[in-house]
């Protein structure tokens, strides 16, 4: 890499650390394909602060936010499901692709081109709809995330944060555990994905840890931040360096 690249890259290591470090004070209201709004706003999105607020009004019949982190430097995901008012859904998919953030996409013409994310719309019909929700549902959708649960940056994990008839569920699988076993919402989701991103191949924490430290002695600063999970929902972080 070129002196003026791992300058540009370093840069932007250290501005996304200054954002994620008062993430916790700023509250998600959309946009996640932004960069500098999902650096800021990033554990409020995963905890679903916008959909809890809006939980309980007649437009939040059904809603739900699945997030895929497939180690927060290399893949992310969100899945976002909400009822259309007639009985069927808006099924909206967004992937960070796999140059995400490179400075050899950098352009003039198009400078967020490096950290624009993928993205697909469908319409589902109320018969998709109700299919859709038993497989989530069967898939652990509305039980319960363990208390105490850890989530790394580094690792890879699902989170859920859904309203269903004004009631909040919060859910999240760690991989590898016999929960994450149990869930299948790479399949169930891929169907209703257009984005054309492929899932990144999950590997343990403590494994993408010690390749991480690697590219870090090779690299230069890396963002790492370990999550946890509280009663229904983040309760906070546990680390941030």
């Amino acid at each position: 890499m070129r002196g003026w690249q791992k300058s540009v890259s370093r840069f932007a290591v250290l501005l996304a650390f200054a954002s994620l470090a008062t993430a916790s004070a700023c509250t998600y209201s959309g946009r996640v394909d932004d960069p500098v709004s999902r650096k800021l706003t990033w554990f409020s999105f995963l905890n679903g602060d916008d959909i809890r607020k809006r939980c309980g009004t007649s437009a939040s019949e059904w809603e739900v936010r699945l997030v895929y982190n497939g180690n927060y430097e290399k893949q992310l995901r969100s899945y976002h499901i909400v009822s259309d008012g007639s009985g069927g859904a808006f099924v909206s998919a967004q992937a960070t692709p796999d140059d995400y953030g490179s400075v050899t996409v950098l352009s003039v013409s198009d400078p967020l081109a490096a950290v624009r994310w993928k993205t697909s719309q469908t319409r589902i019909s109320p018969d998709a709809r109700a299919t859709l929700e038993a497989k989530l549902r069967d898939s652990g959708l509305y039980e319960k995330a363990p208390s105490g649960l850890r989530l790394p940056s580094w690792g890879w994990y699902w989170t859920a944060t859904v309203c269903k008839d004004g009631q909040v569920f919060y859910n999240a699988w760690l991989y590898p555990s016999k929960r994450w076993e149990k869930q299948n919402f790479r399949d169930i989701l891929l169907a209703y994905d257009d984005t054309g991103v492929a899932f990144t191949k999950p590997i343990p924490a403590a494994e993408a840890r010690v390749s991480q430290r690697s590219q870090y002695d090779e690299k230069g600063s890396r963002i790492r931040f370990n999550l946890q999970v509280g009663e229904n929902g983040l309760k906070g972080t546990t680390q941030l360096f």
